[in-house]
């Protein structure tokens, strides 16, 4: 009896979840086309010795409320839309002041080049894009990141993502 119950239970519970998926669909997100600023924040010292940042940096994008995984700064992906402006920055809560020297294109095999050359930043430790029209969608630039912490440079390899 115990048996028969438990099955008409787990039964009835799936029976249940698949009128409630009938006809739903979810929304389709839509990002809201706007300039991007990448902020760059050290959350602990770095060793003398150390060149390798990955579990010193944390990168997020101002305004919103997700970052970079601690020790995977090469993962984050920063949605940049066409034709608006990118700018990578120290942000305010970095332990030491970031400089943000330049941004390279990686010559990979089916890397996109989104952003435009020249930098339109007027703070020397900044550095400020254009993101190029008329691409595709969902297009991927991996770039390299060149920035200096107390007079030595590091090198971070970052993504973003045309929309």
């Amino acid at each position: 009896m115990k048996k028969y119950l438990l099955i008409s239970f787990v039964f009835l519970l799936l029976l249940g979840c698949e009128k409630g998926q009938q006809g739903t669909v979810a929304p389709e997100v839509k990002l809201k086309s706007k300039s991007v600023t990448i902020n760059l924040m050290l959350i602990k010292e770095i060793p003398e010795e150390e060149s390798n940042l990955n579990d010193f940096i944390q990168f997020y994008v101002e305004g919103e409320s997700v970052g970079s995984i601690i020790g995977k700064p090469n993962e984050f992906t920063t949605a940049v839309f066409a034709g608006k402006k990118v700018k990578w920055k120290s942000a305010k809560e970095s332990i030491h002041k970031i400089k943000i020297k330049t941004i390279i294109f990686k010559d990979l095999p089916g890397n996109i080049n989104i952003l435009e050359s020249g930098n339109i930043s007027q703070d020397p430790n900044e550095v400020e894009r254009k993101v190029k029209n008329n691409l595709k969608e969902g297009d991927i630039e991996f770039y390299s990141l060149e920035i200096e912490i107390d007079q030595k440079k590091y090198i971070i390899d970052p993504k973003l993502e045309y929309h």
